[in-house]
């Protein structure tokens, strides 16, 4: 029979194992088993009490909000990874680089997973990026396989949004964020909801006030520091920044100022889903 479960002694012993070809059942396992992983894409495995199920490995959809934009677009209520309470930092929710999907404490070159070594020489950055590099770039951008790939937009298995909710939900492209900015009311609010040092700005519906999202000005992380937070907010687009394929695209806003903008695909920055119906 082939082998769909396997238990180790411990939770190392268990690292990058895979179980191929998983079927979608409901309990797999009678007998008490410890530490699986599952590779069926979007799925995870849950111990009960000796029962071991697939379950879906998504988070639960987010809130969307109909902001009466031309394109139809649904944008979520809250960042990823927020869970909004009764302090500032659970509204702000977790911190991405531009194309990756996981946190981590060091949001630097030397930590990008699609550059190969993050080094300067000299004072001058080597440019060795591994994905998302345009065709008319110098040559010396690239160190993948091959060529550049002329890659301009995240693929959804580097999107976290995607990653977090499934399909059916992507980070916004540069042009949603600018349609967002342009088709709604938007004005900048101090401790949002009563809770001090809360700030941040409200995209509001034209047409009706009542209807809006809050983006809470989380600030970025760069090294193993946030910074601006509660001053200003950036969010990640997924387009490739225009002109130097080490940046991306993203929002930018703080009290006075709300615009597109780039910056290094390195920092880690809030994140936003939206919808497409």
């Amino acid at each position: 029979m082939k082998e769909f479960i396997k238990k180790f002694a411990s939770a190392s012993a268990a690292d990058n194992y895979a179980i191929a070809s998983i079927p979608f059942m409901t309990s797999v396992a009678s007998n008490p088993v410890q530490n699986l992983v599952c590779n069926q894409a979007g799925m995870k495995l849950v111990n009960t009490a000796g029962i071991v199920s697939v379950v879906s490995g998504y988070a639960p959809a987010p809130t969307m909000v109909d902001l009466g934009l031309t394109s139809g677009n649904l944008w979520a209520a809250t960042n990823v990874g927020a869970t909004p309470g009764e302090t500032a930092e659970s509204y702000y929710g977790d911190y991405y680089a531009w194309g990756e999907v996981e946190t981590k404490s060091d949001y630097s070159w030397a930590t990008y997973t699609r550059h190969s070594n993050g080094s300067y020489v000299s004072g001058s950055f080597t440019k060795a990026f591994t994905k998302y590099v345009p065709t008319d770039k110098e040559a010396d951008y690239w160190a993948g396989e091959g060529s550049a790939d002329n890659k301009l937009v995240l693929d959804a298995v580097d999107d976290i949004v995607t990653a977090t909710y499934g399909s059916g939900y992507v980070m916004p492209t540069i042009d949603d964020i600018q349609e967002l900015i342009d088709e709604t009311d938007n004005e900048w609010v101090t401790d949002y909801n009563g809770i001090t040092g809360l700030n941040g700005r409200k995209f509001m519906k034209k047409s009706d006030h009542s209807v809006f999202i809050f983006i809470p000005a989380a600030g970025y992380f760069d090294g193993t520091s946030v910074f601006g937070a509660g001053g200003g907010g950036r969010v990640w687009s997924s387009s490739l920044g225009s002109d130097y394929p080490g940046n991306a695209r993203r929002l930018y806003f703080n009290g006075d100022d709300v615009r597109t903008s780039d910056g290094g695909r390195y920092n880690g920055l809030s994140v936003r889903a939206i919808q497409r119906v």
